[in-house]
This record gives structure tokens, sequence and C-alpha cells, in this order.
């Protein structure tokens, strides 16, 4: 079973790699997501349960990645069992920057499965795998665009604070270099001023007296 498709999503390549490296977003995304927890740095454990025509099926599993090229591209490669068959398959994503806050994420994945859910028919699997793939992507999508929103948020209100700290210490730094300029000339030209009148007023004083 092979199937692969695209989608655009309106946020900056970097807060969508985030996102698909992002466990607690992605069990949100994942129909039927149970379970998602990271073991190491490249590998996922899963319990999902989905559900292919009669059959409701329990699968655990790993998911692991190579081929990592942050922010460009990864492969997915994982397998889970269960009581209703097996399923091992790998998908390789790649996203591609539209502009500064659009991207397009491609995808392809092939998979197989054996057990019970092999004998549903390849009609029936193909058509439960792409009605997955579209709730996955569509959830996908919608919580990246809210994060890049935030994250758009956060940055203006940073932006809008930051230029209200500048002005207000451009403001002080302005007044306080006039004022430094001030002080130092001021006082002592003024202090200076009051004592030449002060002996202009006694030399008038003895001048005058000395008349009389």
């Amino acid at each position: 079973m092979k199937l692969s498709g695209e989608t655009v999503i309106k946020a900056p390549r970097a807060i969508v790699w985030d996102a698909l490296n992002d466990e607690t977003l992605l069990i949100e995304c994942i129909p039927g997501c149970e379970a998602l927890e990271r073991i190491s740095d490249d590998e996922l454990a899963a319990a999902i349960t989905a559900k292919v025509g009669p059959v409701t099926a329990k699968f655990k599993g790993e998911v692991r990645l190579e081929n990592v090229n942050p922010p460009l591209s990864y492969t997915l490669i994982g397998q889970g069992k269960g009581a209703a068959g097996f399923a091992r398959g790998r998908a390789d994503v790649a996203l591609h920057a539209l502009s500064d806050d659009q991207t397009r994420l491609d995808w392809s994945a092939e998979a197989s499965i054996g057990g019970k859910l092999a004998q549903m028919g390849a009609r029936l699997i193909d058509s439960t795998a792409k009605k997955y793939a579209e709730g996955f992507f569509g959830s996908f999508s919608a919580l990246t665009e809210d994060r890049a929103a935030q994250a758009r948020e956060a940055e203006a209100l940073e932006a809008q604070t930051r230029a209200v700290e500048d002005a207000a210490q451009a403001e002080t730094v302005e007044d306080q270099p006039s004022s430094a300029k001030l002080e130092p000339k001021l006082r002592p030209g003024l202090s200076s001023w009051i004592w030449v009148s002060v002996l202009l007023l006694l030399i008038l004083a003895v001048l005058y007296a000395y008349g009389a």
C-alpha cells in the first residue's frame, strides 16, 4: 500500500519542524492515538486504536526517525502489532518554505499489513488509510497554525514592550547627559557669579563710603 500527498501550512518552516518533533502535539493529531512517548532522541513508542471496516484493531509499536535533516526532512520507520494483525511501514516527510509564513509539507508512505486486517480488502484498507492521513494532516495543520499565530502575537508583544523600554531608556539617557552637563557648569558658574557679585557690591560699598 502506498500513499502520498502534500499540505500547505500557514506557519514558518521552523515552527512546522518543531511541531513534527513534538510528541505532545502529535498525539492530538493522530486519530485513535492513546499514548505516544519519546524513548530516545530518535525513537517513539505508540499505542493506537484503529478501525478498519468492522474490525477494531489495537496496535502497540515503535517509530524510529532516520535521515534526519532539520528543518528539511526526515524518514519515519515503524512497526506495530496487535490481536488483529501487524503493520509495518515507512514515511518520508519533507518541508519546503514557500514564504516566511507558509510551508508546504510533502509526504509519501508505504506500508504492509498482515493478519485479520489483510483480509479486509485492499480498497477498504486504502480508503481507511487515506481517511486517517487526512485526519492527521488536517489536525496537524490547524494546531501548527495556532502555534504559529501564538508565536507571532508573542513576538509582536515582545517587540512592543522592547520599543517602549527603548524609548524610555533613550529618554532617560538623553536627559542624563544634559543634566550632567548643566549641573557641573551651572552650579560652579552660578556660584562664581554670586561671589563676583558680592565682591563688586563690597567694592562699590567701600568706594561709596570713601567718596562720602
